[in-house]
């Protein structure tokens, strides 16, 4: 049976070394203790626990006292033991390493130094360093009391008692942290340690002084497998520690074993001091209550001896408290089935099933694995059989695990289950924040091959999108001001499992305003604010200028004011808009320059036809005083210099003549002033070559009668004009600026006249075109009826030369004669008395008009 051991030594010290006055002391501090740096006093916080030791090792010699003459010897420093030289009990509590083990102590105060060089002279330095300020303590040899070991001839230890004063001094700073170190000037070497005087309030018990505690307790728990309720599972043991010093008064403690944290036995140790055999406490699985197989924790505990102070003359304060001496698991097989457990943790899809059986540690050969109908097997190794599968879909699988047992072991089978989870498809969504008039998009990130669609449902409407590489994006538009949930889901398939995750839409109020247009403009110029808006902002911007503000409409997100009568200087331009239920209040500024102003707003010098006067109007602002200069060039060659006109209303008016046909610069100068710059504006004079026909003229005739056309023509134009009436053309010279040409015989109807100029060198080739016609004659019809002796005649006459056909229409009957030499009769008998009418028809010709008369008569 193998054990864990852990060992308390306690070491007691010989009553004799703790030398010198332990009464109280006066509060004066003698010179050799002033502090070297001084500080206030301060309230440390208490604290139970014992400090480490903070010393330095040092390598003690133990050669023969006649070495100290041997100076060849240079080995001989080495031939010694090593341990901390510096030991120091303060206020009852010490903490160090002692050469033999000792790590606890309690005794009187005295700093105590183990041999350094028995050679040499102790003199040195003890430094008491405290949170607060710090003390230097001067030796010599004089102040330590020495032990000398004959049997091996060096002085084995040494040690100084504190004074009255230095008490008095660590009572002041009893709650602070101390380091004392040792600076010894035998070899330069310089030992530290760190402690602490520790009373809490007025605790009014104490541990047992050392001697009552001088053994040493030995523990060990079993760490093999016990499959007997009578195998030993704790052997506790005490042996002397100090038998030099048993005639001391040595007294005990209680040794407490735990199991799973339950208290389950407590036994006093008092060792028979006047032996160092072994006295030790066997306990058995029964003992510890311990009747079924599995893994316990023992922990066992110590608890010295408490009494009141006053039954001792130590003056100690301190609580004692359970110590834990060790803690450890011990394993039970009481019914020797080879298993202890079986773990197969659930795992998403594509991941390995790992499925671990745990068996005692000296369970031999395989583990066969059963899960979801197929199995294999697995060596079992130090108690533990593994076995993997891979590839599993999504669901439950059940698992079972069967040794087959063997001489010391039962054949046992031990099921459990897993889940293969379906994935959780998505990744990340974050919130969207965006400002009322913008999309908002969702953007959703998945495992990077999930496919199908998201479905988004936002504000109450469903609709889905589609998963490209990963990432979902679904566009929301036309968003009120407010927070919306959006709920995003995926159906699912064989390897991500359906799935709703949330995120929220923040629709903030987006500011109205998104840039105030401004340029800056001369004096006399209008300054025009153009204010541009976000998307549907309705309503109106109030725009000041100068302290003048005006009203705009929003339209189509745009409202523009107009300035006038601006002074030349820097102006601020305000805007501001009241805000609505998407759009916040907001104000937003910008400035203008009005400098001086180009005072010429335009030159209008229209094309002119060569033989005119080209008018030329200089448009300046209204208030522009003075005059503008205009010449007019070809190229860089001056054709003519008009000269100035004075501005009048903002306007200057020039007229120029005798140009030929070509293009003209025209220039046009302002001199400047207080408030206009200087300013030459150009323009363009187009003379273009003049239309030479100005009029057509002919006028409409009779049948037999001539038509004459005359054609007039602008000044100075020459040559020949060809004019043409029904075919035929007739060329005529220009004569004072008119042609004329005379064509007979011309039927009755409508002819157009053309006269054709084939152009020079100052005017176009030109058509020009006219119309007249030629009417027929009116042939003078009239009737007259006459009756006589009950016979009526009806007389008709018209032109001599008409021909043709009269028609007689007599109360409605018609009758035709012929005309024979303008005249044309019908006879008519037995018409009765009374009111008749006659009408009389001729159709016409190519010369006669046709004509219709009618005429009332009574018989």
């Amino acid at each position: 049976m193998d054990f864990k051991k852990i060992t308390l030594v306690a070491f007691v010290l010989l009553a004799i070394l703790t030398i010198g006055a332990v009464s109280a002391s006066g509060d004066v501090i003698p010179d050799e203790l002033a502090a070297s740096e001084e500080g206030d006093l301060i309230e440390a916080p208490i604290n139970d626990d014992l400090l480490n030791f903070d010393g330095a090792d040092f390598d003690v010699g133990a050669d023969d006292e006649d070495d100290e003459d041997d100076e060849d010897d240079e080995d001989d420093e080495d031939d010694g033991e090593l341990f901390s030289p510096l030991l120091v009990f303060i206020g009852n509590v010490t903490t160090g390493e002692h050469p033999d083990g000792m790590v606890s102590l309690v005794t009187d105060d005295f700093i105590y130094i183990y041999n350094i060089d028995h050679f040499s002279d102790l003199e040195g330095n003890v430094t008491l360093n405290f949170d607060s300020g710090k003390y230097v303590y001067e030796l010599s040899g004089d102040d330590f009391e020495v032990s000398y070991d004959e049997s091996n001839e060096f002085i084995r230890e040494c040690w100084m008692g504190l004074t009255d004063d230095v008490k008095q001094l660590i009572l002041e700073h009893q709650n602070e942290n101390l380091t004392v170190t040792y600076d010894y000037t035998g070899n330069g070497e310089s030992f530290s340690t760190s402690v602490k005087r520790l009373i809490k309030d007025e605790a009014s018990y104490r541990i047992n002084t050392i001697d009552e505690m001088s053994c040493l307790f030995g523990f060990e728990i079993s760490d093999t497998i016990l499959t007997n309720d009578e195998d030993i599972a704790v052997n506790i043991s005490c042996y002397d520690s100090n038998w030099m010093l048993a005639h001391n008064d040595l007294g005990g403690g209680e040794i407490l074993v735990y199991v799973d944290d339950n208290e389950v036995a407590r036994y006093d140790m008092h060792p028979d001091l006047v032996s160092d055999s072994p006295r030790s406490q066997l306990l058995k699985l029964s003992d510890l209550g311990i009747s079924s197989s599995g893994t316990y924790n023992v922990k066992i505990t110590q608890i010295p001896d408490l009494y009141d102070e006053d039954e001792e003359e130590h003056d100690v304060y301190m609580v004692a408290d359970e110590t834990e001496i060790i803690s450890q698991d011990i394993t039970a097989n009481l019914n020797h089935e080879p298993f202890i457990s079986i773990d197969a943790e659930d795992i998403d899809y594509g991941e390995d099933a790992v499925i671990i059986a745990n068996l005692y540690s000296d369970v031999p050969g395989n583990v066969w694995f059963t899960v979801n109908g197929v199995s294999g097997k697995s060596k079992i190794t130090n108690g533990v059989a593994t076995y993997t599968v891979s590839g599993l879909k999504a669901g439950t699988y059940n698992v079972s695990a069967r040794y087959g047992g063997n001489y010391k072991y039962d054949a046992q089978t031990i099921t459990t289950a897993f889940n293969v989870n379906k994935l959780n498809p998505f990744v990340s969504v974050s919130p969207v924040i965006v400002r009322y008039g913008q999309d908002a998009d969702i953007n959703v990130n998945l495992a990077s091959d999930v496919p199908g669609n998201v479905w988004f449902t936002v504000n109450g409407v469903t609709d889905k999108a589609k998963i490209t590489d990963g990432v979902a994006t679904y566009t929301v538009s036309d968003l009120k001001y407010g927070r919306y949930n959006v709920d995003i889901s995926y159906g699912g398939n064989y390897k991500y499992a359906k799935s709703t995750i949330n995120t929220t839409i923040k629709v903030n109020k987006n500011l109205p305003i998104v840039a105030v247009n401004t340029t800056d403009v001369g004096y006399g110029e209008d300054a025009v604010i153009s204010v541009s808006l976000a998307k549907n902002v309705p309503g109106n911007v109030l725009i000041t200028v100068n302290n003048e503000t005006k009203k705009e409409r929003i339209t189509d997100g745009v409202a523009t004011a107009t300035f006038t009568g601006l002074k030349r200087g820097t102006y601020g331009v305000e805007v501001s808009y009241a805000g609505n239920v998407n759009y916040i209040a907001q104000t937003k500024t910008a400035s203008f320059n009005v400098g001086k102003g180009n005072p010429i707003i335009s030159v209008d010098a229209p094309d002119m036809a060569y033989g005119e006067d080209a008018i030329i109007n200089v448009n300046l602002h209204s208030d522009v005083p003075g005059n503008v200069w205009v010449t007019i060039k070809k190229g860089a060659v001056i054709i003519k210099d008009i000269g100035r006109n004075r501005i009048i209303d903002g306007k200057a008016v020039f007229k120029v003549s005798d140009l030929k046909v070509g293009s003209y610069n025209v220039v046009v100068l302002y001199a400047g002033n207080v408030n206009y710059n200087e300013q030459t504006l150009k323009s363009t004079l187009n003379v273009i070559k003049a239309d030479p026909i100005t009029s057509v003229l002919v006028e409409n005739i009779k049948v037999d009668e001539d038509a004459v056309v005359t054609v007039k023509f602008a000044d100075n134009v020459h040559g020949f004009v060809k004019i043409t009436v029904n075919g035929n053309t007739q060329r005529v010279l220009i004569v004072d600026g008119q042609a004329s040409a005379t064509f007979s015989g011309l039927k009755a109807g409508t002819y157009v006249v053309s006269a054709v100029y084939a152009g020079a060198t100052n005017f176009n080739a030109q058509t020009a075109n006219a119309t007249f016609s030629v009417n027929k004659i009116a042939p003078g019809l009239s009737v007259t009826p006459v009756t006589k002796s009950g016979t009526t005649t009806f007389t008709a006459k018209i032109a001599q030369d008409a021909p043709g056909n009269i028609k007689f229409i007599v109360d409605g009957a018609t009758y035709k004669n012929r005309i024979v030499n303008g005249i044309a009769t019908l006879t008519l008998s037995d018409l009765a008395s009374g009111s008749h009418t006659v009408i009389v028809n001729y159709a016409g010709n190519y010369k006669y008009s046709a004509q219709t008369k009618t005429k009332t008569f009574t018989i």
